[in-house]
């Protein structure tokens, strides 16, 4: 029961709700106007939605017709290639607040984009702009999820407090589902400029959140050297050292 109550006093599982929500509010919103946004640009409704899914026969003409200075892909399939590689850089190097970061600065990008073109007066480029937005938002969700099911320990604090960040985070929805107002289309202000807020938002509680677990791992490594590894476990004991979970001095936290 006390490790159940101790992620319940983790603060980086608060902060983490601000990167979820990042991922939630412009996903939820983005996903349900991709379709709106794209028929704007001179397609039918059928064709819209068609566009917004993986590339098949029946949309691949029109795009290389339409849209040849972009290419033939259509976001989803840009997003799943770029979630891909992601998760097998991150796991690569070991690290994830780069790649949630980096996730975010995309879909800013894309964000910005959707604000500042005229509409409808460039569809090509409009449509061009939805692809890092789709990208940017996909990404962090599986780096946000792993950095803080890494962070946690022993596994009860882990599941309670994956729990409590997913279960806030998806909170985010209810707020992404209502800020494409259909009076806005098709430049959509509010629904574009709250994407780009929350993203910000989100890049800067993930500089927060490694910048702490910076200063904790700094901080054990320097009493382990200066204390001595047999010192510290003599102290503690294994079993305390153990249920001590990620407040134990040889737990490192991940990046």
């Amino acid at each position: 029961m006390k490790l159940i109550f101790a992620a319940f006093k983790e603060w980086r599982i608060y902060g983490a709700w601000v990167m979820f929500w990042g991922n939630t509010i412009g996903t939820y919103g983005f996903t349900a106007t991709v379709p709106s946004v794209i028929e704007e640009l001179g397609y039918s409704a059928a064709d819209a939605q068609l566009l917004t899914i993986p590339i098949c026969t029946y949309c691949l003409p029109r795009l290389l017709n339409a849209y040849s200075n972009i290419g033939a892909a259509c976001s989803d399939v840009f997003a799943m290639i770029m979630v891909l590689i992601f998760a097998f850089w991150s796991e690569h190097v070991q690290q994830r607040s780069p790649f949630i970061m980096a996730g975010f600065s995309i879909a800013a990008i894309g964000f910005i984009g959707q604000l500042v073109i005229p509409h409808p007066g460039l569809p090509g480029l409009t449509y061009g702009f939805l692809f890092p937005v789709a990208a940017g938002l996909y990404c962090p969700f599986i780096q946000i999820v792993c950095w803080i099911g890494n962070n946690l320990a022993p596994s009860s604090k882990r599941a309670v407090g994956m729990a409590l960040l997913i279960s806030v985070g998806n909170f985010g929805g209810l707020a992404g589902s209502n800020i494409f107002l259909a009076s806005e289309k098709p430049k959509y202000p509010t629904g574009f400029g709250t994407g780009l807020g929350i993203s910000i938002a989100a890049i800067l509680m993930a500089i927060v959140l490694r910048i702490s677990c910076q200063r904790e791992n700094e901080r054990r490594r320097v009493m382990i050297e200066q204390e001595g590894e047999d010192a510290i476990r003599a102290r503690y004991g294994e079993q305390q050292l153990l249920e001590m979970g990620d407040k134990s001095p040889f737990f490192i936290y991940t990046l």
